[in-house]
């Protein structure tokens, strides 16, 4: 089979999907299948305000909010939530120096035959200290790792820098700030500039010459090749078969050893498989979200359906529901959401006290006797501590 066409423009948000696998820069012969998640228009209103608030150094108006949360269809009060957080940390928690900033920036590079683009958020340069670059995220900082983006833009950033012609002294190092609003933390990167360009090159020298192998990981999940991936594909298809074979043999009483075992290997396959069902049916529900409902092949079609489900609020049934059982029968309904409990408390908390007022309210219903802990089993794979012996 020929080697597919060396791609010709790389975006730096594609970056830490691209570093860990080569292969999801090839395929453009391939449907290319992009997630629209809800968080990602939602950062696309975010970053439009915080844009226009870089740009006035003022917070935007609640009508300028609405009209833009109302134009991309998302929900208002968290991306009003999300841009208050901004605003709150631009203003207030940012020790960085503002003045002659410039909001979303567009750059570009050449790596060999490849091009690297990006818009970072907000960048200054000062050329007698280092680049700054800035970047708002409205997801959790757990979901995936930015590195690789920010690194893109701070290599962008450095080519741009050296073609400038209104500095003397240029700078040497970039520093990559990532603000993870829902987090309410940062993330902060300081490079050199030849560090930079090391990078660089090895990973275009890595992407150009790229050896046919596909990397499989936490990172497919948001590749545009997920559901033609070739390596995908082979998992699917190998998981699917080893299930249909041991299917008769898990219906047996007694399991053999040999059926044991090779449970145990399939099952990290088939988490994978899971994952893959998962993505595909989010994608599948904003197809039909998106276009209406799909026709099948077989005279059926593709539609979501709508059903009602009741919810009774604690606080406006309290009177009417102790008129019809007793303290325990109330115990036995009501059920407090650990999390959200939390995070109440958080929001009412003086600026730098969450944690201790999080701790404060653990502590106190611990000696209330109204935390209860139950065991849950959860199944999953572990590594397995060899012991060291002497000789």
């Amino acid at each position: 089979m020929p080697k597919p066409k060396t791609p010709q423009t790389i975006r730096c948000s594609f970056l830490p999907i691209a570093e860990k696998c080569q292969a999801a820069c090839y395929g453009e012969e391939d449907p290319q299948i992009h997630f629209t998640i809800p968080e990602g228009t939602v950062g696309t209103a975010l970053h439009e305000l915080a844009a226009l608030m870089t740009l006035t150094n003022r917070p935007p108006t609640t009508e300028i909010v609405q009209k833009t949360g109302t134009q991309y269809g998302v929900d208002l009060d968290d991306l009003t939530g999300l841009i208050v957080q901004a605003w709150q940390w631009w203003k207030s928690e940012s020790d960085i120096d503002t003045e002659g900033g410039h909001g979303e920036v567009h750059m570009n590079g050449k790596l060999g035959p490849l091009e690297l683009t990006g818009s970072t958020d907000w960048l200054k340069w000062d050329g007698e200290d280092t680049t700054l670059l800035l970047d708002w995220k409205t997801g959790f900082r757990t979901e995936v790792d930015v590195e690789a983006q920010m690194k893109g833009y701070a290599w962008a950033s450095a080519q741009a820098s050296r073609q400038r012609v209104d500095h003397d002294i240029f700078a040497q190092t970039v520093t990559a700030i990532v603000v993870w609003l829902r987090d309410q933390t940062t993330q902060t990167w300081k490079w050199e500039y030849e560090d930079l360009d090391a990078w660089a090159a090895a990973l275009g020298k890595q992407i150009v010459e790229w050896d046919s192998k596909y990397e499989v990981g936490d990172h497919c999940r948001y590749c545009p090749r997920l559901f033609t991936c070739p390596a995908q594909k082979a998992i699917v298809h190998a998981t699917v078969s080893s299930l249909r074979e041991t299917h008769d043999h898990m219906a047996l009483p007694e399991l053999t050893g040999q059926m044991v075992s090779h449970m145990a290997s399939v099952y990290a396959r088939m988490q994978h498989v899971e994952q893959l069902c998962k993505a595909f049916r989010d994608a599948a529900r904003r197809a039909v979200q998106q276009f209406g409902p799909i026709a099948t092949a077989d005279g059926r079609e593709l539609v979501l359906t709508t059903s009602e489900r009741e919810t009774i609020s604690a606080y406006d049934g309290w009177e009417i529901l102790g008129d019809y059982m007793d303290d325990d029968g109330l115990d036995a309904c009501m059920k407090v959401n650990k999390t959200k409990m939390l995070k109440e408390v958080a929001s009412r908390a003086n600026k730098g006290g969450k944690g201790k007022a999080q701790a404060k309210v653990m502590l106190e219903l611990r000696e209330a006797g109204a935390v209860k802990t139950t065991t849950v089993e959860t199944l999953r794979l572990r590594n397995v501590r060899k012991e060291l012996t002497d000789a």
